[in-house]
Parts: C-alpha cells; structure tokens; sequence
C-alpha cells in the first residue's frame, strides 16, 4: 500500500489516467464522427456531394440522437484510463532515468514520447480495435468484455492485434512530434522571476533559500512549494494548454494519413497494411489519405493539450516535476 502511495510513477499513472478520462469524455463526438467519415463507403449517398464533418454529426444525432455521439466511449473509457495512465508513467520513469531533471532536447523528446507510446500502444490495442469498430457503426456488440470475446471466438485473438503496425505508424509519430513541439514550445517561454520557468540551477545561483539553508533541503523540501507556486498561477495552464494546441496541430497532420490507413486495416480485419493503403488511393484518390481530418485535428490536438495541461497541473500538486 505504501507503494502507492510513494513511489513517482503510480503518481504518475493516476494523474494520467486522470487527465485522460476527462479528456475523453468531452471530445469522443469529434473521434466518432472522424471514423463515419474514415469508413464512409463511395456511393452510399449518390448525388450527395462531398460528405463532410457537420453532415455526419447531423446525421448521428437525426438517426441516433444526441447520445449516439457517444457511442464507443465504454471502449474509449476502457482504453484511455490504463492506457494514458500507462503512457504518462512510462514517459515520467523514462524521463527520471535518462534525463533527471533537466528538459529534453528535440531529439530526446521525440525518443521519450515515441517510447513512452509504443508502449501504451501496443498494451492496449484490443481495446483499441474493439473502439474503432464501436464507432464505425458496422458491428453491434453489447459490451466491451462482450467484444472482445465475439472477435475471439469468430476471428482468432490474432485479429485483436489487427493494425498493429498501422496504428504504431500514427501513434509514435505522433506522439514524438507532439512532445518534442510540446517541448521545446515551452522551453522557449520567457524565464525569471515572474516568467513560467524557473530551474533548479538559476534558483541555486541566485543562493534563494525559504525554509532551510542547505541546498538538499531546498531541493527536496522547498523546490514543490515553488512549482505549485508557479504551476497554480493563473498563466501556466493557459501556457501549457496554448502549447498542447500548437503541437497538436502539427503533430495531427503529418500523421493523418497513417489513421486513415489504421481505421480501414481494423474495420476490415482482412486488409494488410498494404493492400488498405492500395484501396485507399484506388477508391478515393490521395486525398482519401485526409479524410477525417478536420474533426481528428480538433480532437487530438485539444485531448492532447487539455491531457497534457492536466497532468502537469496535478504532478505540480503532489509535487512532482512533470
């Protein structure tokens, strides 16, 4: 029980899966809608025109109603609670053993925040696959646990892991890129006294002590009630949301193709990487590559910000430095 308690990356487990679950929860409409537009077959609707964002979510909530854009949130609930969880603790003790306390380079970010997700990634890919086909609105399961067990017993456990690589090639990209502009984005905020970033060594120059004269003291005692100083102003979400933003966006777009790719591959277990990348550019051109992207755009850059402004606020809290 002390364990749980004391040891830094169960913190970081729970701030994580904390963040994630509210993230989740108000932006699951953009994901549900990012996959009818994804799996959206050519000539369900002829004459219709182009098929767009605000169409679809008309349509979910005309057909469905107003909680059919929710549908899917059991398996998201299910994915994101360990699966944030377990990619803030493995992005946290990363950074602890191989940086400490000092802030990554740009190379060095991309290296934690693509490790840090391939591990998440590929423990909770079934859950993963269960999601997508939730949202596509093809499969009609009953429960998660209830999912998985129907792709078993019809499929093989094998399919559980279908887009393995297809959802590796969006995710660790992604995440990557969006730690490394995450990063760096701040690390450009103005220091000093009253700027958002203020490092053990500037504080150690400046010979700043507030309960004790000894530097292991300040380090250890003082250093948390400094962070959650700065960290419950009213600039730093703001900061760190703003930066989640921009990151995100960039980070979304470079890897959208490599979604578009994953949500075929698990819809249509059948489909290699290969072969769904062919039928994507036979029956929709290069810009079916794209399709989905404003609402996944939107969704991944605000759940990643408001995930990331979350977590940071809370390990400010219990005195851990993100």
């Amino acid at each position: 029980m002390e364990l749980l308690v004391v040891h830094p990356a169960i913190k970081a487990f729970m701030c994580g899966s904390l963040s994630g679950t509210c993230s989740t929860l108000l932006f699951q409409p953009l994901d549900l809608v990012k996959t009818r537009l994804q799996t959206l077959q050519t000539g369900v609707q002829p004459g219709s025109g182009r098929v767009g964002m605000v169409s679809v979510l008309l349509s979910v909530v005309r057909t469905e109603r107003l909680l059919g854009l929710w549908k899917g949130v059991s398996p998201s609930f299910v994915r994101t609670i360990p699966g944030v969880g377990i990619y803030f603790s493995t992005y946290y003790s990363l950074k602890q053993h191989f940086l400490q306390d000092r802030c990554p380079g740009a190379a060095e970010a991309v290296l934690l925040g693509g490790g840090a997700r391939t591990v998440a990634g590929v423990v909770m890919l079934p859950v993963t696959v269960v999601k997508t086909r939730f949202e596509c609105g093809r499969y009609s399961y009953g429960s998660v646990i209830g999912a998985l067990r129907s792709v078993c017993q019809t499929e093989g456990p094998a399919a559980l892991f279908s887009g393995l690589m297809a959802t590796l090639l969006r995710d660790v990209p992604f995440s990557g890129i969006y730690v490394m502009f995450y990063s760096q984005t701040k690390a450009s905020l103005p220091k000093g006294k009253y700027g958002l970033r203020e490092t053990f060594s500037s504080l150690r120059t400046r010979n700043i002590r507030i309960w004790s004269s000894s530097w292991y003291s300040f380090k250890y005692t003082c250093w948390p009630i400094f962070l959650l100083e700065i960290s419950t102003s009213p600039a730093a979400p703001v900061a760190n949301f703003s930066c989640g933003v921009l990151a995100g966006v960039l980070a979304s777009l470079i890897t959208q193709p490599a979604d578009v790719v994953k949500t075929h591959v698990q819809v249509n277990p059948q489909l290699k990487t290969a072969e769904a990348i062919r039928y994507i550019y036979m029956e929709y051109g290069l810009q079916g590559f794209f399709r989905g992207a404003v609402p996944r755009s939107l969704r991944r850059t605000m759940m990643a910000a408001m995930a990331w402004t979350i977590y940071e606020q809370m390990m400010a809290h219990i005195g851990l430095k993100s």
